[in-house]
């Protein structure tokens, strides 16, 4: 989950970042640049990394602001530029000035960047590819003929460097950057996915348009059209235990083989396994036996051993309950309870229990052997994001 919580706030804009604790409007001083110049500025600066045209930039619907986020002070006020709405192209961008204009940061199609022009390679890790990568010469190749469709078809220079790169993949699977000299209209750069697909290739100083590899999404791959729908449905039941153990149990064990033949296909996987490794390979669910304590018990047992980690109140009638029976250790299943936040208290109690313990209102698994009921391992499960 932690992986998946970093993916999506790579996602957040830099202005939702900054807003974040709150806003605190400033007017601007007399030195500082007005709102109208300001928009020109994105106008101008986004015109030139987004290859859009600048009357179509002055159309959006730019939301700017001077001020500072309500843990800063007003020596930190800085202009907030943002738009999600640009005729035509799509994604958000933003940026941050400070009173006068001098950049401080931008971001656009999830790059974020501290300077005007960054290098192809600035947050590039080399990597050696592998066998059943595209190679070098390959990838040479392909840029070559995509830049002679474009009528570029000179003394081209052509540079690539497989890497991993935070903006391709969150970081996780690797791709070829490439750096094309030698145009008549100048520098040219490219992206490359490891399996040969031509992501993006744009003029030096623009920003890559697509940031993901295709074909990587276990689900989306793997099921198409009403089946995907159905598979999910189903992965949200195995996920929120609303199928009885039976169905969780057989479910899983029919996506196993399918997750690990992607496996052996897919060699970057595993760097970033997500729901359908977790619930097939990593938990083996099962459907309790005779010899196992009754559900209810576990889940009895489990509600005292948050009682008493909490200190004598584990506030059991607002929390939900969700259990599962794992079978991953045949020679020990447990009974896994897991126990929701305490969202039936008021916001002032929560306040005021926090006070006095900043656990009370996360929420917890508690694993159980499913023979004995001995509490195995009791999770602070919010302090793992």
């Amino acid at each position: 989950m932690k992986k998946i919580l970093c993916f999506l706030l790579t996602l957040l804009t830099l202005t939702c970042a900054a807003h974040a604790d709150g806003w605190v409007e400033l007017k601007p001083g007399k030195n500082d640049l007005t709102k109208a110049q300001v928009k020109e500025f994105a106008v101008k600066f986004f015109a030139e990394k987004c290859g859009v045209e600048e009357d179509v930039l002055r159309k959006a619907d730019w939301t700017i602001q001077y001020g500072h986020s309500t843990v800063e002070t007003a020596e930190n006020a800085y202009w907030s530029v943002y738009t999600r709405s640009i005729k035509g192209h799509s994604g958000a961008h933003g940026l941050e000035l400070t009173g006068p204009g001098e950049l401080i940061k931008w971001s656009a199609h999830i790059g974020e960047y501290t300077t005007a022009n960054p290098g192809l390679l600035d947050r590039a890790t080399p990597v050696t590819p592998l066998p059943t990568d595209v190679q070098e010469e390959a990838v040479i190749a392909l840029v070559r003929e995509e830049m002679a469709k474009l009528s570029h078809n000179g003394e081209l220079v052509i540079t690539p460097t497989f890497a991993y790169d935070e903006q391709f993949n969150v970081g996780f699977i690797p791709v070829w950057l490439v750096q094309i000299d030698g145009a008549a209209d100048g520098s040219w750069k490219a992206a490359v996915s490891h399996k040969g697909d031509l992501l993006s290739m744009v003029p030096y100083e623009q920003v890559f348009r697509e940031n993901r590899t295709p074909g990587e999404d276990f689900w989306a791959t793997t099921f198409e059209g009403e089946a995907y729908i159905e598979e999910h449905s189903l992965l949200n039941g195995v996920l929120y235990c609303t199928l009885s153990h039976e169905e969780k149990a057989e479910v899983t064990a029919r996506w196993r083989p399918l997750v690990e033949q992607w496996i052996k296909e897919h060699p970057y996987y595993l760097n970033n396994p997500g729901d359908a490794y977790e619930v097939t390979l990593v938990n083996i669910y099962g459907v309790p036996d005779d010899l196992a304590i009754p559900q209810s018990e576990a889940e009895k047992l489990a509600g005292a051993a948050l009682t008493e980690y909490l200190a004598g109140d584990g506030y059991l009638a607002e929390r939900s309950v969700r259990t599962d029976y794992f079978v991953t250790d045949p020679e020990r299943p447990v009974w896994r309870v897991y126990l929701g936040r305490p969202n039936a208290l008021d916001s002032d109690t929560k306040r005021a229990l926090r006070k006095k313990n900043p656990e009370i209102t996360d929420y917890f698994y508690i694993t159980l052997d499913a023979r004995t009921g001995e509490v195995l391992q009791l999770v602070n499960a919010a302090a793992q994001w």
